[in-house]
């Protein structure tokens, strides 16, 4: 099986600028709560006549479309979600996106290239044993989120026309 990281392609990043996120809505501070009206998070945007609504948002941290969600939810429905409300009350704009909690495995073999700030991996090799049949996991080792997913979920969400999605090719450590 192939795997690719998932990232939020280059020329989508006209994403909705986020308000007032920090200490907020990145990885470090996020808490799992059940899913409802009153444990949503409720963001201002900021959004011009160039905005892109992507069904994928990687800073400050994973975010996906409620389409993308569904997406997920089909390959791996063990993950929990936290839903997120965009909204930009000038323009009457809205949104919903989901941070998925993703599993969290340590798969990166010592051939990897990472960073020299480890932010990114710019050379990936993984020992696909280690990511025990699950479609989508969080790479350990990394100081930046960084996601990846075998080639079913990704030739999943390139068939359902997922905009923003960029994808990068693993090297399998294991044959």
């Amino acid at each position: 099986m192939k795997y690719f990281i998932l990232e939020q392609a280059e020329d989508y990043q006209r994403g909705p600028t986020i308000r007032e996120w920090y200490g907020k809505l990145d990885a470090q501070h996020l808490e799992m709560a059940p899913m409802s009206a009153e444990n949503r998070m409720v963001f201002n945007i900021e959004v011009d006549e160039f905005t892109i609504f992507p069904d994928i948002i990687t800073f400050p941290c994973l975010m996906v479309s409620e389409e993308m969600h569904q997406i997920l939810l089909r390959y791996d429905s063990r993950i929990p979600y936290r839903d997120v409300f965009f909204l930009e009350s000038e323009k009457m704009i809205g949104k919903i996106y989901f941070i998925p909690f993703l599993p969290e495995m340590d798969c990166l073999t010592e051939d990897s290239i990472l960073s020299p700030d480890r932010s990114r991996v710019e050379k990936g090799v993984v020992d696909t044993q280690k990511f025990w049949d699950r479609p989508i996991i969080e790479v350990s080792g990394v100081t930046n989120q960084c996601v990846a997913i075998n080639l079913d979920l990704a030739e999943a969400l390139i068939g359902e026309g997922m905009i923003g999605i960029g994808l990068r090719e693993l090297e399998s450590a294991v044959k």
